[in-house]
């Protein structure tokens, strides 16, 4: 740390408001110093161009289309970010935690096998989506899903890679390249989706089938140019997958929780309420966006960092990234939330149109449930980090219980604004769950030494 002179420490010393913000942000510089710190600005600058793709992309399917179709899209999307996150809790994160254990060759062949269970993973959902459309033309659900979830059967295999891509690069720390292919999808994907506006041609089926193309062809070129980093051995296929899996169970369970507990509630309302009150949803929640470059940059960053930092440092390092990040987060999403309570009803009026009014209560509950979730990223990337992926499981089985209970009690007599107070009981409980985990478990591993990494 650097030192201060005698009159800046006095200067220091004559000033509060410094010594609290002293107390409150210990070694916050130090700590995001150098290559660390670049790098976290570089993923945050990278989630912030994918959230603004996601971010218009929705602006522009809101206002263009009518609440129905809007409430459609906002399903299907929905549908997509499940087989995200269930690709993620199988592969990437696990890959994140084993990456920095490997050494040479062994990566390699180890980033080949992955590739393996990604192609897998990516027809099974294929077949799932398949499956979906059959169900909607056999009257489970609305009639107009049946045409989207035939789109999804075709494009969710590129939208998987692309992710693949990027979370490998993330895991890796090659953080240039995630950035690079990221805006290469992004200019691709919003040009076609204007195109599609101004030609008038533009439905939740075409926006999906826009949005897989533009990320099919960065993905590709980024195999093709990465293909000698792969190294595919059958017989570490099935080893490797095991490994995954022994780690990645309470993250599957974890994220399946996850979805039933939080993300049914807009099934739920569709189901009570129709296809437009998914649409105000949708559009509540998307104000909730401009937080997305920071709490999803976060996510990329904390957890191969915490990976990193466990191996090489143990318990002691890994407390202290967790400290500082979630003071950071305390701080910012404060700040949000409370701006969020204020200006979200006119944001949504202004971005999304007069179609949507009266959002205020919603927009300021969904807010604060933001607010108690995104707090616990850094302890729960730690977690991560130390093999406790179980903990996670438990807070959304927690979660689950309230949103089947109280939650879809909520969502039947309250509506839209119901589906917001039960994603923030729910998120409140987990939440807490995680923090109190954690502490606990710091406490006790706290002479634990870290396993070597294998070459």
């Amino acid at each position: 740390m650097l030192r201060r002179n005698p009159m800046m420490r006095m200067k220091y010393r004559e000033n509060p408001v410094t010594l609290k913000i002293q107390a409150f942000f210990p070694r916050i510089l130090s700590q995001f110093a150098g290559r660390l710190a670049k790098r976290g600005v570089i993923i945050i600058i990278d989630q912030a161009i994918v959230s603004a793709s996601n971010f218009l992309t929705s602006v522009i399917i809101g206002r263009v289309l009518t609440k129905e179709a809007f409430g459609i899209y906002a399903l299907g999307f929905n549908a997509v970010l499940l087989m995200v996150s269930l690709q993620s809790t199988l592969i990437l994160t696990p890959y994140a935690v084993y990456c920095p254990r490997f050494r040479e060759k062994r990566l390699s062949t180890y980033t080949g096998s992955t590739i393996i269970h990604q192609l897998a993973f990516s027809f099974m959902s294929i077949l799932v989506f398949m499956a979906g459309a059959i169900a909607a033309r056999n009257g489970l659900g609305p009639v107009k899903l049946r045409t989207l979830f035939w789109t999804l059967a075709g494009v969710i295999l590129f939208v998987l890679f692309r992710e693949y891509a990027r979370q490998i690069n993330f895991a890796q720390l090659k953080v240039h390249t995630a950035l690079l292919l990221d805006i290469a999808v992004v200019v691709i994907q919003i040009i076609g989706l204007v195109l599609a506006a101004l030609l008038k041609v533009l439905s939740p089926k075409t926006a999906f089938w826009i949005i897989g193309l533009a990320n099919c062809g960065p993905a590709t070129v980024w195999l093709l140019a990465k293909r000698p980093d792969f190294i595919v051995r059958f017989k570490d296929v099935k080893h490797d997958f095991s490994m995954n899996i022994k780690y990645a169970k309470w993250l599957f369970a974890g994220a399946l929780t996850y979805w039933a507990s939080v993300q049914i509630q807009p099934w739920l309302l569709s189901a009570f309420h129709g296809p437009e009150a998914t649409g105000l949803l949708a559009a509540c929640q998307g104000v909730l966006f401009f937080a997305n470059p920071l709490l999803l940059g976060m996510t990329n960053f904390l957890l191969p960092h915490a990976s990193h930092l466990y191996t090489s440092g143990g318990i002691g390092e890994l407390k202290r990234l967790v400290k500082y990040t979630t003071r950071v987060l305390i701080l910012v999403m404060g700040f949000f939330c409370a701006g969020m309570m204020i200006w979200g009803s006119r944001l949504v009026y202004l971005i999304y149109g007069h179609k949507y009014t009266n959002t205020g209560m919603i927009v300021a509950i969904l807010a604060l449930s933001q607010f108690s979730s995104s707090i616990t990223f850094p302890a729960n990337s730690a977690l991560l980090a130390i093999h406790r992926p179980d903990v996670g499981f438990k807070s959304f089985l927690l979660a689950l219980v309230i949103t089947v209970t109280i939650g879809v009690w909520l969502v039947k007599s309250r509506g839209v604004i119901g589906v917001a107070e039960g994603l923030l009981l729910a998120h409140v409980v987990a939440a807490a769950y995680r923090l109190w985990q954690f502490s606990k478990l710091s406490r006790s591993q706290a002479t634990q030494t870290v396993t070597e990494p294998m070459r």
